[in-house]
């Protein structure tokens, strides 16, 4: 098949056209990936043709394999945008294998992360300022570490390319930003206050300050109330609340939530 997008045409020879309950009844247990959608369509590749078992004695080439395909990328008979959305599909399924118990796929996730921060790590020493404008907009930056400081990489590093700089959050040593849930939840409800005029044509708040912290947060949780009115009977958000005198009511858990987005929404500000 061949799909069309911003003027330019892509041929993937095998690949079809599906909707997406289409896809989760029929293609995704035979082993078909999903690597991009098309307006309402899903963009699915066939899966791996099989292999016979390698003997637990013998190793792949893997050196050998990846060669093979930086060549045909270099040749230019792999795009290397589809190849990312395939790398990304596979990441996401080694992550629900290894969920469900699969050793090889915790391996191979391994050998992907550990293969690509080494990489990112030599081009953070060695040509900061081309990774600045991309680290400038985020909050983390994977490097290799060790138990052996001198097999760690620096910290000062992460000056280097500027990491945060444009960003939003407040990323001094003593923020109170974390990066857990909570975290998550409060960067999603700082995004949709930040979008919504864009979206509806409404009135802007000021921009995000300590000062009109209080604005934001009062407005953004009126919106989690709105999407979520009753929070303890969603499970994702109930299990969040573990601790046993925060749970002896819905309106304990509530509370809770509320108290512990509001400390990472507040935190975002940066002065």
């Amino acid at each position: 098949m061949s799909i069309s997008i911003r003027d330019t045409t892509y041929r993937l020879p095998g690949h079809r056209l599906v909707r997406p309950e289409r896809f989760h009844k029929a293609y995704a247990a035979l082993g078909w990936l999903e690597i991009g959608r098309v307006d309402e369509m899903l963009v699915i590749a066939p899966p791996a043709p099989r292999m016979a078992p390698v003997p637990d004695a013998e190793q792949p080439d893997e050196e050998a394999t990846m060669e093979a395909h930086v060549k045909a990328m270099q040749a230019g008979s792999v795009d290397p945008d589809l190849a990312l959305a395939q790398c990304l599909q596979c990441i996401r399924r080694f992550g629900t294998d290894v969920t469900n118990g699969d050793g090889k796929a915790l391996w191979r996730l391994a050998q992907i992360a550990t293969e690509a921060t080494t990489m990112l790590g030599i081009i953070t020493e060695k040509r900061p300022a081309a990774l600045a404008p991309i680290a400038r907009d985020m909050v983390q930056w994977p490097l290799m570490k060790s138990t052996n400081p001198r097999n760690s990489y620096s910290d000062e590093l992460l000056k280097g390319i500027a990491l945060g700089a444009a960003h939003p959050i407040n990323l001094d040593a003593d923020s109170k930003w974390q990066g857990d849930v909570f975290a998550m939840i409060a960067w999603s409800i700082y995004e949709y206050l930040r979008d919504l005029p864009k979206v509806t044509g409404c009135k802007p708040l000021p921009p995000l300050t300590r000062a009109t912290g209080k604005l934001w947060w009062d407005n953004g949780w009126a919106f989690f109330c709105k999407t979520y009115p009753n929070p303890h009977l969603v499970p994702d958000l109930d299990r969040l609340i573990t601790a046993p005198s925060k749970r002896t009511s819905p309106g304990k858990i509530r509370e809770e939530l509320k108290r512990k987005i509001r400390d990472r929404f507040m935190a975002i500000a940066k002065r």
